[in-house]
């Protein structure tokens, strides 16, 4: 039997994470990574009243990416009624809260663009926004016990033996990574200390606490619970877990988990019940910086960053209190407007300079291409894709609707590149990511209680394994710097491991693997210098086209998509003008390879089409998307749509059993003589002010601000609208990270309403806008 609607059945694209023990419950919640920069959501639909958040002159928490000394800047600060909370040393810049009017008087001492918000964002949502078909109980019985293969007692000697002995009990996880290969000569991480950037540590879970895997946890929020609390977030845990995991637990032969998992990777059990959990450096060492509480804090992650670095000097002169941090992880990032060259983008590369190796989350913002952020931006860092491999999913999904469902699920067995995994170009045409590693249904702790084993899905898990690899070959190679050990990881992975046709702006050079980069570290050969890129230009299309080599469409367009293969991506880029009012997306002629007897017995196989905006970066949740459907053909409408490069992307359905076609026709409709309200230029910091009346008895307002260098350039500017109504009450609907910035108000109140352009984040030396506002479809001049 069919499942007649797929998202009754299916998690969609999103992250997952399963439980298994003692409570008896499987649970769903997301844990991907964290979005980095978010501001209000797009408001492409109905805008709402206003919020009395305050007088637009009140203060802002800002970041200022400015040179060393501070002393002007800070001066400027404190002399517009600002206060500085913080002064980072080993890379520019200074945390402070300023008055939104004070932002322009900052320009005389830093560059255009150097001031950015100061945001915090969530951690991902415990519940995931597609409620599964079922849920299965696990009976308390399933774990029987845990028992550590590596405590601190046992000499790393005892760790080497299992290692050689038993290499097939890395197929959960680590399969295909080959760092087995390394433990099994003595290298498993002993020594290296693994700085982990995240949610702090929950203390008493048996992958980490059994051989004291956790050195050392500093908080950087400052609220009660501190760096080690069991009230924190399960996410810093997980990721910790990936890298220095170490444990053994026996489970009920006759559960879900033991059944699946015998079925589907029967090697990764040691007889008779025992299946482990090893991460990438299970003898490695975390040390945790705590820099999200819920929301997670810009500024205190760079903190952490800061302090990481002069943990690592401290060690390195000898000073009391050092720690020789060799790696660190950050499982989190966001949106970027000057790829490789923000304030978070440069504390990356400041860890490096540092001889630090730089693992990073590329983003949960797939499928389309242009939508991993920063810091994987950063020049130095090793920005990790989500791979997704068949007998992991195949476990999750017995577990989640009954033994042997999974292998109807799933029913091919080649890997994939996890279907959220962001994609690459960067808008100034470098690649992203640089390497894949399996993100999709990792096996851990940390959401669940100390006494459960689950799994976790997102880039934030992918990350950690390349972590823990750059940990065993820092002990492995001693005197390789933290350059050769990226160069040696970047330039070995295995690019014919993933079998659905991934390139490089889905995998980077390839599928993580330990043992080839070993190999080539031991030629002694490895260059101590990253590659240079090409240099961009300011038209994100000539990046994407000459410096990626992808082609950019425009006007109207027909084109033949597939065969694609289950999990391949085919993406179209399509160039919005300004003044387009419209654009009709048209999925026509769907063909399958097989007949529906042989297609997926629980929903047949399709295209999983996506349409994201112009945004060239990623977007929190799924923000970035007009269109996020499971479909065999249609037509799609994308009215008033941002002007740049949209991504018009079609996926064989990572579920589906053989080889998926359709045709593809998108055009534009363009206004060519619109109507504004007002037009000039902003710069950097200004604050303009337009007021326009909204007469009596008007049904629909509409606002819209468009600035010309938004996402089509890089870097991207940034301008936020923000209304007053007559009564005062301000509506922030239009500050988001849109262009144009889009509001729409049902039944606005009468009277004269302000129009504040904030020129917030500018990085040109000014920019040209064009406001409209309509009432009832006519424009207010």
């Amino acid at each position: 039997m069919r499942f007649a609607h797929r998202n009754m059945f299916v998690l969609g694209i999103c992250v997952l994470f399963l439980v298994v023990g003692v409570s008896g419950l499987i649970g769903v919640s997301r844990a991907g990574d964290t979005p980095l920069r978010v501001k209000p959501t797009d408001s492409g639909g109905s805008g709402g009243g206003g919020n009395p958040i305050g007088d637009p002159s009140t203060m802002e928490s800002v970041l200022i990416n400015v040179a060393k000394p501070y002393g002007p800047v800070v001066d400027s600060i404190q002399s517009s009624g600002g206060t500085v909370t913080r002064q980072y040393k080993n890379f520019n810049g200074i945390a402070a809260r300023i008055p939104r009017t004070a932002i322009q008087g900052l320009s005389q001492f830093t560059p255009p663009g150097s001031v950015t918000k100061d945001l915090s964002f969530p951690l991902p949502s415990p519940i995931d926004e597609h409620a599964l078909r079922t849920s299965s109980m696990v009976p308390e019985s399933d774990v029987l016990r845990i028992e550590s293969e590596a405590v601190e007692s046992i000499a790393a000697a005892d760790f080497q033996e299992f290692a050689a002995t038993h290499p097939d009990a890395y197929l959960v996880n680590n399969t295909t990574t080959g760092v087995n290969t390394l433990h099994a000569d003595g290298f498993s991480g002993q020594g290296v200390v693994v700085a982990v950037i995240d949610s702090g540590i929950r203390p008493g879970y048996p992958h980490l606490s059994l051989d004291g895997s956790v050195i050392g946890c500093e908080d950087f929020i400052g609220d009660v619970n501190g760096c080690s609390n069991a009230a924190n977030d399960g996410h810093g845990t997980f990721v910790a877990g990936m890298i220095s995991a170490n444990v053994i637990f026996q489970f009920n032969t006759a559960s879900t988990f033991f059944r699946a998992t015998n079925a589907y990777l029967p090697a990764a059990i040691v007889p008779p019940n025992r299946i482990p959990m090893i991460g990438s450096a299970p003898l490695s060492s975390i040390y945790a910086l705590r820099v999200c509480n819920g929301p997670c804090f810009t500024s205190a992650i760079l903190a952490a960053i800061d302090r990481a670095i002069d943990l690592r000097d401290m060690y390195e002169a000898g000073t009391p209190g050092g720690v020789n941090i060799q790696v660190a992880n950050m499982s989190l990032g966001g949106t970027t407007l000057f790829a490789g060259h923000d304030i978070f983008a440069a504390a990356a590369d400041a860890l490096t300079d540092h001889d630090i190796v730089l693992a990073t989350s590329s983003g949960n913002a797939g499928p389309s291409g242009l939508t991993s952020g920063s810091p994987a931006s950063a020049f130095s860092a090793i920005s990790v894709g989500a791979a997704s491999i068949a007998a992991y999913e195949r476990i999750v999904r017995d577990l989640q609707f009954g033994f042997g469902i999974g292998a109807l699920y799933r029913p091919t067995t080649h890997v994939q590149t996890a279907s959220f995994s962001s994609r690459g170009p960067f808008a100034d045409g470098r690649q992203a990511p640089l390497v894949t590693a399996n993100g999709d249904f990792d096996y851990g702790q940390g959401f669940g209680t100390a006494g459960q084993v689950g799994f976790a899905g997102g880039t934030s898990f992918s990350s950690p394994t390349v972590a823990g690899i750059a940990a065993v070959l820092r002990q492995a190679f001693p005197t390789a710097t933290a350059r050769q050990i990226i160069n040696a990881i970047v330039s070995s992975a295995n690019a014919g491991l993933l079998g659905d046709g991934s390139g490089p702006q889905d995998m980077g050079s390839g599928f993580v693997n330990a043992a080839a980069a070993r190999a080539l570290l031991a030629t002694g050969t490895v260059p101590d210098a990253l590659p240079v890129p090409t240099p961009p230009v300011k038209s994100v299309k000539n990046n994407v086209e000459s410096i990626a080599g992808l082609p950019v469409f425009n006007g109207s367009v027909q084109q033949s998509v597939g065969p694609l293969k289950p999990g391949q991506r085919g993406e179209i880029i399509y160039e919005v003008t300004p003044n387009t009012a419209q654009v009709v997306v048209t999925l026509s002629n769907f063909s399958a390879s097989l007949p529906p007897a042989q297609q997926n017995a629980l929903f047949g196989d399709d295209i999983f089409l996506t349409i994201h905006r112009a945004k060239t970066s990623r977007q929190p949740g799924t923000t970035g998307y007009f269109v996020r459907t499971f479909t065999e053909g249609g037509q799609f409408v994308l009215n008033n749509p941002e002007f740049g490069l949209i991504r018009v992307t079609l996926n064989g359905d990572w579920t589906n059993a053989g080889d998926v076609s359709a045709d593809v026709s998108i055009v534009a409709a363009v206004d060519p003589t619109p109507q504004l309200t007002d037009q000039g230029k902003i710069h950097q910091g200004d604050v303009l002010t337009r007021n326009v009346t909204i007469p009596v008895g008007a049904s629909v307002a509409e606002f819209r601000a468009l600035w010309r260098e938004g996402y089509s350039h890089y870097p991207s500017n940034d301008v936020d609208m923000v209304l007053v109504d007559p009564d005062g009450l301000i509506n922030t609907a239009g500050a988001t990270l849109s262009d144009p910035e889009r509001v729409v108000l049902a039944n606005p109140k009468p009277g004269v309403w302000q129009v504040l352009l904030f020129g917030f984040e500018v990085h040109s030396i000014d920019d040209k806008y064009e406001l409209r506002v309509s009432v009832d479809g006519n424009v207010i001049h």
